[in-house]
């Protein structure tokens, strides 16, 4: 059997906005407002500190991690497809 771990993640978004950062705030019918973040593939982040807890639900892992700009995530695949 596989043992999971909790994680949560703090991801920062650069003020201006990322090209491939969308900000999802539409709502459906009979749910509540989303506020969500959706990622293109492949998006780069930098890890700026991460703190290993019990891993569980209660006292997850917290990871806070920093977008980077679309033209260094175009670097960083480039350099993971060599």
């Amino acid at each position: 059997m596989c043992s999971l771990t909790r994680d949560r993640w703090y991801n920062q978004i650069p003020e201006g906005g990322c090209p491939h950062a969308n900000l999802v705030t539409k709502r459906a019918a009979g749910l509540d407002d989303e506020w969500e973040y959706l990622f293109a593939p492949y998006s780069a982040f930098t890890v700026r500190q991460a703190t290993w807890n019990a891993g569980t639900t209660a006292d997850p892992h917290l990871i806070v991690s920093t977008l980077t700009s679309a033209f260094e995530t175009d670097a960083a695949v480039s350099c993971l497809l060599r």
